[in-house]
């Protein structure tokens, strides 16, 4: 007899153009139980993290790479979203600069989808991201999705041609709610996954667990029964 779990539990995690996850959608099962992520250094363990933590978190409230020990400055929103990948040296100026896998004609998504066995119901959360021209400096432009059913990013996400204003549109048509700005997209969320009484707090202090951790593993959903009602 299969145990029904209570509560909204990750079932998918999708990237698409998120840091060295290029050009395909990839993704990860975790089929609403405990999930072990495990790998080589540099295999990407870190940026899965980070994109569960960007999902759930407001900007001022992440520190990338942590689980990787690395400095702050290493990684940011735009050197995920742009995918880089290594530094190259000027050998004239001895400067570097970094080296990435796309331009700012591209865009970006991660997304999940959390499912409620006992009700027989899902809620997927995204956000999609992108730069204003090829060559345009500064962090990248967002907007953040909820919706009381399972998306995808090759099904709700793709082929809308290159305004993003199109692709609004298209998932609004679909029964997704849109917003420009966290607070909003946050109670939302929390709201759909039956959570409001977890505030920032708690899920910041889940994110920094997962991510200050040397191992090369993290549990999901967090142990918090909070955040696993």
């Amino acid at each position: 007899m299969t145990e029904v779990l209570s509560g909204f539990r990750l079932t998918r995690l999708e990237l698409y153009n998120w840091g060295t996850f290029d050009q395909r959608v990839w993704l990860l099962g975790a089929n609403a139980r405990n999930t072990l992520l495990t790998g080589d250094i540099g295999s990407g363990k870190s940026t899965v993290v980070d994109a569960v933590t960007t999902l759930l978190l407001p900007a001022n409230r992440i520190s990338y790479n942590k689980a990787a020990g690395a400095d702050t400055r290493e990684r940011s929103l735009r050197s995920y979203v742009l995918g880089y990948y290594k530094s190259e040296r000027n050998e004239v100026t001895g400067t570097t600069k970094p080296v990435a896998l796309r331009d700012g004609t591209k865009y970006s998504v991660i997304l999940g989808v959390f499912r409620n066995e006992g009700y027989d119901s899902a809620v997927t959360i995204a956000q999609v991201f992108w730069l204003r021209g090829a060559d345009a400096g500064g962090q990248p432009d967002r907007f953040y999705v909820t919706a009381d059913k399972p998306l995808s990013v090759t099904g709700d996400f793709a082929d809308f041609g290159s305004e993003m204003t199109a692709l609004r549109r298209r998932l609004r048509s679909a029964g997704a709610q849109i917003y420009d700005s966290f607070p909003e997209y946050g109670k939302d969320f929390r709201r759909r996954l039956g959570i409001e009484s977890v505030i920032e707090n708690e899920i910041t202090g889940w994110s920094r667990n997962a991510s200050v951790s040397p191992r090369s593993s993290m549990p999901w959903p967090p142990p918090d029964p909070r955040l696993m009602p």
